[in-house]
């Protein structure tokens, strides 16, 4: 496989996993909010980041950098269907 190729792979399968979290996370939420008993899918299971963001103060310039992801089920879910989507292109 050429590099360029592998690449484009990559980077496409890392937009497909992102978008994947991104609506999982989205349906998971409004799924957990909708029906009670489906709480589960907008449950964190995990969050991953900076708590609290780095700061940096400089006195004439402060500079602030932060990231936190928060995973729930739906989604995780989304990830492995953005995976999947991405390997059978």
């Amino acid at each position: 496989m050429r590099r360029d190729s592998w690449f484009s792979f990559a980077l496409f399968a890392l937009v497909m996993i992102l978008a994947g979290a991104f609506v999982g996370g989205i349906i998971g939420e409004a799924l957990a909010r909708l029906v009670p008993a489906a709480s589960v899918a907008g449950t964190r299971l995990t969050t991953i980041g900076l708590t609290p963001p780095l700061t940096l103060d400089l006195k004439v310039l402060s500079v602030t950098l932060g990231l936190s992801v928060h995973l729930n089920a739906a989604g995780v879910v989304g990830m492995l269907v953005g995976l999947v989507l991405a390997l059978r292109r």
